[in-house]
């Protein structure tokens, strides 16, 4: 079962609101899980926006957490789940800011502090046994960062969109976990990205779309930096059919985005397809 439950509370006419509500969910392995948050929304201006919100959230355990097992032979076991894994939690905190300072510009900024608390980790048994491995919920820590976003209507026939985003993670193992990844599993991430999209309207139903990006390198195991550049060329040939020609990481003729443990690593090639849409 689920319930969710909110309310929005008027401190000031037309300018302070705050919103509370929260979200009960029953499951099978952990019980009851209370999400409860609350967002207060200052409304500075017509122009302005300004935003504080707190809330908790929790990634329930799945099968796998619980009952997975993988085996080296038949007789050994290798990875099995733990009947006692927890819900991963998280405590985020929230500063946002929203400007329109003309009908076609608008500029939108968030802070953010997230706190984690029963991140999954690979736990080995006691020496000198080496497997089986099993689940456990041996991380913790916080990440923090923010987000910078703007869309201009430039002419009516060319809208333009960009983003930043900066992340730092600061994840550490729990007194008594022993992780096999020691903590580096959830922490391969970019600290910087962004991002710059473009829209174009031709005459005669014939449409431009770009989207450059940049992600950062990753570090544990190293991922090299990369800018991509995707290209869509579209023609509207009627209300009913239009066809579309993509072309995807343009740049170059492949790069890699991450590194798993299994299987090997496999890198994002260069690709050019076509589409047709029929809407009736």
């Amino acid at each position: 079962p689920s319930l969710f439950i909110q309310d929005e509370i008027h401190l000031i006419k037309d300018r302070l609101r705050l919103t509370l509500g929260s979200k009960l969910e029953h499951n099978s392995y952990t019980g009851y899980e209370f999400q409860p948050n609350g967002r207060l929304t200052w409304l500075a201006s017509k122009q302005q926006t300004f935003w504080a919100a707190v809330s908790r959230a929790v990634r329930t355990p799945a099968r796998i957490d619980r009952d997975f097992s993988a085996y080296l032979n038949p007789a050994t076991v290798f990875l099995t789940g733990n009947e006692d894994f927890k819900s991963e939690a998280l405590q985020a905190y929230e500063l946002g800011w929203r400007f329109q300072p003309l009908n076609s510009i608008t500029i939108s900024s968030a802070a953010f502090y997230n706190v984690y608390d029963n991140i999954r980790t690979a736990e080995p048994p006691a020496p000198p046994a080496n497997f089986p491995i099993r689940f456990g919920n041996g991380v913790k820590g916080t990440t923090y960062g923010f987000e910078l976003s703007t869309a201009c209507q430039v002419t009516s026939w060319l809208n333009l969109r960009g983003g930043y985003t900066f992340l730092q993670k600061d994840l550490s193992l729990k007194p008594g976990s022993k992780d096999a990844n020691k903590a580096s599993a959830e922490s391969n991430d970019p600290n910087n990205q962004f991002l710059i999209q473009s829209a174009l309207n031709f005459p005669k139903r014939f449409e431009l779309g770009t989207v450059l990006r940049y992600v950062d390198h990753l570090p544990k195991p190293n991922v090299p930096e990369y800018f991509g550049l995707d290209l869509r060329v579209g023609w509207h040939l009627n209300k009913a059919f239009e066809f579309n020609i993509v072309g995807q990481n343009l740049l170059d003729k492949r790069h890699a985005e991450f590194i798993p443990s299994s299987p090997s690593a496999r890198e994002i090639e260069r690709s050019v397809y076509g589409k047709l849409t029929w809407r009736y």
